[in-house]
């Protein structure tokens, strides 16, 4: 055997292929001793191979990922950043912290595809507790406490009686309240706080066509009616009827101080006018806009998707806002992934490593706590 095959095949050895010497292994014709060219031979197409000199082939075997020395290795680098963090060196841990979530991932998800995920091996023990708040319901901002509105100012005693109607309006109470109202009517009062009365009796009973004529009642009477104007608006949103809408809610913010959290009923519905249209950047401008004014008012899930459309768009201190909230207030991987990524971009890394820590604890842990 020649000195260039003894070390071919020594390479061979070395890099963990399967020696074939095309010289032992073919014939004169360059055929296998089966009858198969180098050519016509099938190869594992998972299987990299390299072509010696001569036509023959040497199959390469590629090692196999070592699912817990990921783990391990995710441990290790956990490890490190945490003594970094105990230093004082939390600029310096944030990759650290990111890289033992990403071979955290690879490890769990290459369990998972071989069926031998044991979420014991990998659990970290952390003391991080979410608190989840309740997610605060959103609607059509159908305003039913007063506003202060300059309306024609009637007898003080009928203004208190439809005070007092509003405040004990409810879902079980529409019917009674409605019975009420017309027999304000009947008194020949009119007034167009009684007017919006009416109409959220009609919401609460889900007749939208008959409220949307009573709320337009206190719009004739009063142009400037905040809550009918408001509540109206919300009701054309759902037909569909945007422009319309959208006018009467600009005429809403002109009556109250747009900057005041007395602007939030019309600054809503605006924004679903804007959700409706497809104008998903101003969209989320102008959920930015109503979380500073009130927050918690929105759902969880249109922060989120402002959050996402607002680092789109480059403004990713407003962001940061909403999600530092909902990590605050909901958490989960969907919050804290994009949340550690920004705030490693901008230089924060010690917000950035204490939001990968989250990421890095159990499952279980990050869930809700049940209350009794």
């Amino acid at each position: 055997m020649s000195l260039r095959s003894r070390l071919r095949r020594r390479l061979i050895r070395w890099l963990g292929g399967t020696e074939g010497d095309p010289v032992h292994q073919q014939g004169p014709d360059g055929a296998s001793p089966d009858g198969a060219t180098p050519d016509s031979r099938s190869s594992d197409p998972a299987t990299p191979d390299a072509t010696a000199r001569g036509g023959g082939q040497i199959q390469l075997r590629m090692p196999v990922q070592d699912v817990a020395k990921q783990a391990v290795l995710a441990g290790t680098y956990y490890a490190h950043a945490e003594e970094l963090i105990r230093i004082g060196a939390a600029e310096l841990a944030a990759p650290f912290y990111r890289q033992a979530y990403v071979m955290l991932n690879a490890s769990q998800a290459q369990q998972a595809e071989s069926g031998r995920s044991n979420p014991a091996d990998t659990e970290m023990i952390m003391n991080t507790v979410i608190d989840l708040g309740p997610p605060q319901p959103e609607a059509l901002s159908l305003q039913s406490q007063p506003e202060p509105v300059p309306v024609a100012t009637p007898a003080p005693d009928v203004e208190q009686i439809i005070r007092t109607l509003q405040s004990q309006l409810s879902a079980e109470t529409a019917d009674a309240v409605g019975r009420e109202a017309t027999r304000l009517r009947e008194q020949g009062i009119r007034h167009p706080e009684l007017d919006h009365l009416h109409g959220l009796v009609h919401v609460l009973k889900g007749e939208s066509a008959a409220a949307a004529e009573n709320f337009r009642m206190a719009i004739a009477q009063a142009p400037g009616h905040y809550r009918s104007l408001v509540n109206l608006a919300g009701l054309l949103v759902g037909q569909g009827r945007l422009e319309e809408a959208q006018a009467l809610l600009q005429k809403a913010l002109e009556q109250v101080n747009p900057d005041s959290d007395l602007a939030v009923p019309a600054l809503t519905n605006l924004s679903l006018v804007h959700q409706a249209a497809g104008r998903s950047m101003e969209e989320a401008l102008l959920v930015l806009r109503i979380h500073r004014l009130k927050p918690g008012h929105l759902r969880h899930e249109r922060l989120l998707r402002a959050a996402g459309v607002l680092q789109e768009m480059a403004e990713e201190p407003g962001a940061i806002e909403l999600l530092q909230w909902l990590s605050a207030h909901n958490g989960g991987e969907q919050v804290w992934r994009p949340l550690a990524a920004l705030l490693e971009r901008r230089g924060d890394y010690q917000a950035a490593a204490q939001v990968y820590r989250l990421l890095l604890q159990p499952q279980q842990a990050a869930a809700p706590q049940q209350t009794p």
